[in-house]
């Protein structure tokens, strides 16, 4: 039977539709942190500890080691016992300044950043080490004071209060919680106002409390593979320029980011991961042999 010509399939413009490679597959902690990123990581901690009696080091500190425990809440953090007390011991200390700051109406505009910094940190460094009571009834009113003020201002503060909150005080009553509850809408609004914006900075950390804070609605948070390469490049740059402090910061984000859902436990907060197909084990067998006709 003779075929049309114009009814044969040229299979040179075939195209075949390869399978969308979902988000997380830009990352895995696994292969993309090595045990020499971890190492220079420890070495950060060190030199930052030298100073831990100023300020704004004791800052830094508690955010590296935050990020470090968030990174991987089970790796040991190669501090020894004498220093992890001196560390809580310095944190707990600046907490209460800053309550006795809040108390005499000193509290100065920023501050509350701080307070709920130092105090997150300070949980999820020591979680159920800590050897005195971290926040008080006391603290869970200044929380709500700086919550209701900060929805007045940048929605990004009020998702920042809101994850602290719930993260210092997990055992506080859904009631209790509501007005958290309440602004998941908002939320994303925002959410995808800094991601149409390119704000990406601002953006993903409002994903991620969005993630943390309603992890049942995780899906309806927007993103896009603008986000992707921009955290990559967060984290390969600082990589290269030695800056494991945003290094760390870098992982963090892409790790929470990239989790299925994020969880605080007793050992602090833990990631959910997705599901990577793996790939096909075993030999591909060889194709069969083809004889070669004239051209």
């Amino acid at each position: 039977m003779s075929v049309d010509i114009k009814e044969r399939i040229d299979i040179r413009k075939l195209v075949v539709d390869a399978p969308e490679k979902p988000p997380y597959a830009y990352f895995d902690p696994e292969r993309d942190i090595t045990e020499n990123d971890w190492q220079q990581m420890h070495a950060a901690v060190t030199n930052l500890y030298i100073d831990r009696f100023d300020y704004p080091n004791l800052l830094r500190l508690s955010q590296l080691l935050a990020n470090m425990r968030k990174i991987n809440p089970k790796r040991d953090l190669s501090i020894t016992e004498k220093y992890l007390e001196e560390i809580e011991e310095n944190l707990t200390t600046e907490l209460t300044e800053l309550r006795v700051q809040h108390m005499q109406e000193k509290f100065a505009k920023d501050n509350w950043r701080d307070f709920a910094q130092l105090a997150r940190n300070t949980k999820l460094i020591f979680a159920d080490k800590i050897k005195q009571e971290l926040v008080t009834d006391d603290d869970w009113e200044i929380m709500e004071d700086l919550f209701h003020g900060s929805k007045r201002g940048q929605y990004r503060d009020y998702l920042y209060i809101a994850m602290a909150a719930k993260i210092l005080f997990p055992e506080k009553r859904a009631s209790e919680m509501a007005f958290i509850d309440e602004g998941f809408e908002e939320a994303v609004k925002e959410t995808q106002n800094y991601l149409d914006n390119r704000a990406y900075l601002d953006y993903v950390d409002c994903a991620i409390a969005c993630k943390f804070l309603w992890p049942d609605k995780a899906d309806e948070i927007p993103i896009n593979d603008k986000v992707w390469v921009y955290l990559r490049n967060e984290l390969e740059q600082a990589r290269s320029d030695r800056n494991w402090e945003g290094f760390a910061g870098a992982v963090s984000n892409t790790l929470f980011l990239s989790a299925k859902r994020i969880t605080l436990t007793d050992q602090g907060l833990e990631v959910e991961m997705p599901q990577i197909p793996t790939p096909l084990e075993g030999k591909i067998p060889d194709l069969p042999r083809t004889k070669k006709y004239g051209r």
